[in-house]
C-alpha cells in the first residue's frame, strides 16, 4: 500500500531458514490479504475488519482503502499440518478513499512513507 517492502527482508529470510521450527509466519495490519512463502515457510498477511486496502500495483497512483470487509482467517494447527479458514462477517461494501483526496500534501506524505521513516504524529495532516 505504501512501496515500502518488508525493511530487512533478507536478514529475515536468514533468521527464519536457521529455525527449522518456524513452520508459518503470519503478520497483520496491511489491511490485504496475501499469501506467500519465504523460502519454505508459507507466510499469510492478515486482512483488515475496519477497511481494506485496494490492490493497485502501479506505484506512482496514491493508496485507496474501501470499506470492503476482508475476512477473519481462523487457523487450525494439529500435529504438523495448518488450516487457514476465512470466516467472512456483513459490513457495508462499495465505498473506496483514495488517499490523495484526504492528504493536503500527498506527494510529501507519499515521499515519507516509502522513505521507511514512518508518519508523524500528526499523521496524515503532515
Amino acid at each position: 500500500m505504501d512501496g515500502n517492502p518488508l525493511a530487512g527482508r533478507d536478514a529475515f529470510h536468514a533468521v527464519v531458514a536457521r529455525h527449522p521450527q518456524v513452520r508459518r509466519v503470519i503478520a497483520g495490519h496491511v489491511h490485504h490479504y496475501a499469501a506467500g512463502q519465504l523460502g519454505i515457510v508459507p507466510c499469510n498477511t492478515a486482512p483488515g475488519v475496519s477497511y481494506q486496502a485496494v490492490l493497485d500495483l502501479d506505484p506512482t497512483t496514491s493508496p485507496k482503502i474501501s470499506n470492503d470487509a476482508g475476512p477473519l482467517f481462523l487457523y487450525q494447527f494439529a500435529g504438523d499440518e495448518c488450516v487457514a479458514h476465512p470466516v467472512t462477517y456483513a459490513a457495508p461494501r462499495g465505498q473506496i478513499l483514495d488517499f490523495a483526496d484526504i492528504v493536503a500534501d500527498y506527494p510529501t506524505f507519499a515521499a515519507r512513507l516509502r522513505s521507511g521513516d514512518g508518519l508523524t504524529k500528526d499523521g496524515f495532516g503532515m
